[in-house]
Protein backbone atom coordinates (compact mmCIF):
# COMPACT_ATOMS: atom_id res chain seq x y z
CA UNK A 1 0.00 0.00 0.00
CA UNK A 2 1.33 3.58 -0.36
CA UNK A 3 2.89 3.62 -3.10
CA UNK A 4 2.06 5.12 -7.13
CA UNK A 5 0.84 1.27 -8.40
CA UNK A 6 -1.61 2.30 -11.69
CA UNK A 7 -4.01 -0.17 -12.68
CA UNK A 8 -1.51 -1.75 -15.39
CA UNK A 9 0.72 -2.35 -12.51
CA UNK A 10 -1.62 -3.72 -10.43
CA UNK A 11 -2.70 -6.50 -12.87
CA UNK A 12 1.01 -7.06 -13.33
CA UNK A 13 1.42 -8.21 -9.92
CA UNK A 14 -1.88 -10.11 -9.90
CA UNK A 15 -1.10 -11.85 -13.23
CA UNK A 16 2.44 -12.86 -11.32
CA UNK A 17 0.48 -14.29 -8.50
CA UNK A 18 -1.91 -16.33 -10.53
CA UNK A 19 0.91 -18.35 -11.27
CA UNK A 20 1.39 -18.50 -7.22
CA UNK A 21 0.99 -22.23 -5.83
CA UNK A 22 -2.43 -22.87 -3.88
CA UNK A 23 -2.11 -22.37 -0.36
CA UNK A 24 -4.22 -22.78 2.59
CA UNK A 25 -3.69 -19.12 3.97
CA UNK A 26 -4.46 -16.22 0.84
CA UNK A 27 -2.36 -13.52 0.07
CA UNK A 28 -2.85 -10.68 1.56
CA UNK A 29 -2.11 -7.75 -0.59
CA UNK A 30 -2.10 -4.40 -0.02
CA UNK A 31 -3.00 -2.43 -3.17
CA UNK A 32 -5.04 0.81 -1.09
CA UNK A 33 -3.74 4.28 -1.61
CA UNK A 34 -2.45 3.68 -4.97
CA UNK A 35 -3.18 5.47 -8.50
CA UNK A 36 -5.56 2.73 -9.28
CA UNK A 37 -8.30 5.27 -10.98
CA UNK A 38 -10.84 2.61 -11.94
CA UNK A 39 -10.61 -0.37 -9.39
CA UNK A 40 -13.96 -1.59 -10.77
CA UNK A 41 -12.47 -2.02 -14.21
CA UNK A 42 -9.04 -3.64 -12.46
CA UNK A 43 -11.87 -6.01 -10.91
CA UNK A 44 -13.76 -7.19 -13.97
CA UNK A 45 -10.14 -7.68 -15.60
CA UNK A 46 -8.95 -10.00 -13.26
CA UNK A 47 -12.70 -12.00 -13.45
CA UNK A 48 -11.94 -12.14 -17.19
CA UNK A 49 -8.29 -13.44 -16.71
CA UNK A 50 -9.58 -16.23 -13.85
CA UNK A 51 -7.43 -14.31 -11.35
CA UNK A 52 -9.07 -14.67 -8.19
CA UNK A 53 -9.24 -12.18 -5.85
CA UNK A 54 -11.47 -11.01 -2.60
CA UNK A 55 -11.59 -6.99 -2.16
CA UNK A 56 -13.76 -7.51 1.17
CA UNK A 57 -12.24 -5.19 4.09
CA UNK A 58 -11.31 -7.38 6.98
CA UNK A 59 -14.37 -8.41 9.01
CA UNK A 60 -15.96 -11.65 10.57
CA UNK A 61 -15.22 -13.64 7.52
CA UNK A 62 -12.50 -12.37 5.91
CA UNK A 63 -9.29 -11.95 7.46
CA UNK A 64 -5.52 -12.20 6.39
CA UNK A 65 -5.65 -15.78 7.71
CA UNK A 66 -8.74 -17.28 6.24
CA UNK A 67 -11.08 -15.53 3.27
CA UNK A 68 -15.04 -16.38 3.06
CA UNK A 69 -15.26 -16.83 -0.63
CA UNK A 70 -11.83 -19.11 -0.80
CA UNK A 71 -9.80 -16.94 -3.24
CA UNK A 72 -6.23 -17.01 -3.11
CA UNK A 73 -5.57 -13.48 -3.23
CA UNK A 74 -7.01 -11.11 -1.02
CA UNK A 75 -7.20 -7.06 -1.42
CA UNK A 76 -8.20 -5.47 1.49
CA UNK A 77 -9.07 -2.19 1.13
CA UNK A 78 -8.58 -1.80 -2.30
CA UNK A 79 -11.38 0.25 -3.10
CA UNK A 80 -9.42 3.22 -1.17
CA UNK A 81 -6.93 4.89 -3.73
CA UNK A 82 -5.47 8.52 -3.77
CA UNK A 83 -6.96 11.21 -6.11
CA UNK A 84 -5.63 10.66 -9.84
CA UNK A 85 -3.31 13.63 -10.07
CA UNK A 86 -4.74 15.51 -13.88
CA UNK A 87 -2.81 17.77 -16.56
CA UNK A 88 -3.86 21.36 -15.27
CA UNK A 89 -3.22 20.76 -11.55
CA UNK A 90 -6.52 19.39 -11.00
CA UNK A 91 -7.48 16.25 -9.31
CA UNK A 92 -9.89 13.12 -10.04
CA UNK A 93 -11.18 10.94 -7.75
CA UNK A 94 -10.66 7.39 -7.53
CA UNK A 95 -13.34 4.87 -7.78
CA UNK A 96 -13.66 4.78 -4.11
CA UNK A 97 -16.37 7.11 -4.03
CA UNK A 98 -19.19 4.70 -5.66
CA UNK A 99 -18.17 1.08 -3.87
CA UNK A 100 -20.21 -1.87 -5.55
CA UNK A 101 -21.01 -4.35 -3.34
CA UNK A 102 -19.58 -7.66 -2.87
CA UNK A 103 -22.48 -9.65 -4.63
CA UNK A 104 -21.86 -6.96 -8.10
CA UNK A 105 -18.39 -7.65 -8.09
CA UNK A 106 -18.34 -11.20 -7.84
CA UNK A 107 -21.59 -12.10 -9.99
CA UNK A 108 -21.34 -15.73 -8.17
CA UNK A 109 -23.41 -17.77 -10.51
CA UNK A 110 -25.37 -19.52 -7.93
CA UNK A 111 -26.11 -16.35 -6.03
CA UNK A 112 -25.31 -16.96 -2.65
CA UNK A 113 -23.44 -15.75 0.54
CA UNK A 114 -20.34 -16.93 2.58
CA UNK A 115 -20.79 -19.79 5.00
CA UNK A 116 -20.33 -18.84 8.38
CA UNK A 117 -16.40 -19.46 9.64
Amino acid sequence: SHNKITAQGALMFLRAVKRRPTTLTPLWLRMDNNLIADVSKLMTQCRKESIQCCDEAPNNWCWKEKCAWKTPVHLPHVWYQRAIPRLGGKQELSSSSNLPTKREILQRPDDTEPSAV
